[in-house]
Protein backbone atom coordinates (compact mmCIF):
# COMPACT_ATOMS: atom_id res chain seq x y z
CA UNK A 1 0.00 0.00 0.00
CA UNK A 2 2.69 2.09 1.07
CA UNK A 3 4.72 1.65 -2.94
CA UNK A 4 0.99 2.65 -3.97
CA UNK A 5 0.77 5.96 -2.01
CA UNK A 6 4.11 6.92 -2.51
CA UNK A 7 3.22 6.97 -6.33
CA UNK A 8 -0.04 8.95 -6.01
CA UNK A 9 1.90 11.91 -3.96
CA UNK A 10 4.77 11.79 -6.85
CA UNK A 11 2.21 12.34 -9.81
CA UNK A 12 0.27 15.00 -7.76
CA UNK A 13 3.13 17.08 -6.90
CA UNK A 14 4.82 16.72 -10.34
CA UNK A 15 1.29 16.81 -12.53
CA UNK A 16 1.26 20.82 -12.33
CA UNK A 17 4.28 21.44 -14.47
CA UNK A 18 3.40 18.68 -17.04
CA UNK A 19 0.95 21.32 -18.52
CA UNK A 20 2.24 23.03 -21.63
CA UNK A 21 0.03 26.08 -21.17
CA UNK A 22 1.85 26.99 -18.09
CA UNK A 23 5.32 27.19 -19.98
CA UNK A 24 3.95 28.82 -23.25
CA UNK A 25 2.26 31.99 -21.24
CA UNK A 26 4.76 34.50 -20.19
CA UNK A 27 4.05 35.93 -16.38
CA UNK A 28 3.20 39.18 -16.20
CA UNK A 29 1.71 39.54 -19.32
CA UNK A 30 0.50 43.21 -18.34
CA UNK A 31 0.98 45.35 -15.63
CA UNK A 32 0.86 44.47 -12.15
CA UNK A 33 -1.10 46.62 -9.27
CA UNK A 34 0.16 46.34 -5.91
CA UNK A 35 -2.44 47.11 -3.85
CA UNK A 36 -1.05 49.17 -0.18
CA UNK A 37 -3.29 49.01 2.85
CA UNK A 38 -2.02 52.53 4.04
CA UNK A 39 -2.27 56.49 2.24
CA UNK A 40 0.20 57.68 0.32
CA UNK A 41 3.60 59.02 1.75
CA UNK A 42 3.37 56.90 4.44
CA UNK A 43 6.23 54.55 5.24
CA UNK A 44 4.72 51.27 3.94
CA UNK A 45 4.08 53.10 0.69
CA UNK A 46 7.50 54.03 0.37
CA UNK A 47 8.90 51.00 1.10
CA UNK A 48 6.60 49.59 -1.58
CA UNK A 49 7.57 52.00 -4.14
CA UNK A 50 11.35 51.11 -3.54
CA UNK A 51 10.85 47.54 -3.44
CA UNK A 52 8.78 47.54 -6.62
CA UNK A 53 10.88 49.35 -8.81
CA UNK A 54 13.65 46.78 -8.64
CA UNK A 55 10.63 43.87 -8.85
CA UNK A 56 9.62 45.57 -12.36
CA UNK A 57 12.94 45.51 -13.42
CA UNK A 58 13.03 41.72 -12.66
CA UNK A 59 10.14 40.84 -14.03
CA UNK A 60 9.92 43.22 -16.86
CA UNK A 61 6.56 44.53 -16.34
CA UNK A 62 5.78 47.94 -14.78
CA UNK A 63 4.52 47.74 -11.12
CA UNK A 64 1.79 49.96 -10.26
CA UNK A 65 1.54 50.81 -6.16
CA UNK A 66 -2.12 51.94 -5.28
CA UNK A 67 -2.65 53.62 -2.21
CA UNK A 68 -5.39 54.08 -0.10
CA UNK A 69 -7.14 56.72 0.01
CA UNK A 70 -6.64 59.09 3.15
CA UNK A 71 -10.25 58.82 3.85
CA UNK A 72 -9.71 55.29 3.72
CA UNK A 73 -6.68 55.14 6.22
CA UNK A 74 -8.74 54.36 9.40
CA UNK A 75 -10.20 51.04 7.40
CA UNK A 76 -7.65 50.70 5.15
CA UNK A 77 -6.67 47.05 6.11
CA UNK A 78 -10.19 46.30 5.35
CA UNK A 79 -10.70 48.12 2.56
CA UNK A 80 -7.36 47.05 0.67
CA UNK A 81 -8.70 43.11 0.77
CA UNK A 82 -12.10 44.42 -0.81
CA UNK A 83 -10.59 46.40 -3.29
CA UNK A 84 -8.23 44.00 -4.45
CA UNK A 85 -11.17 41.47 -5.03
CA UNK A 86 -12.99 43.53 -7.33
CA UNK A 87 -10.15 44.59 -9.37
CA UNK A 88 -9.89 43.79 -13.04
CA UNK A 89 -7.71 40.51 -13.38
Amino acid sequence: MLPRALLLWMTCCVAPFWSSAAFTQPYPSRPVTLVVPYAAGSGVDILARVLTAKLGQRLGQPIIVRPSREREVPSARTLSPSRSQTATP
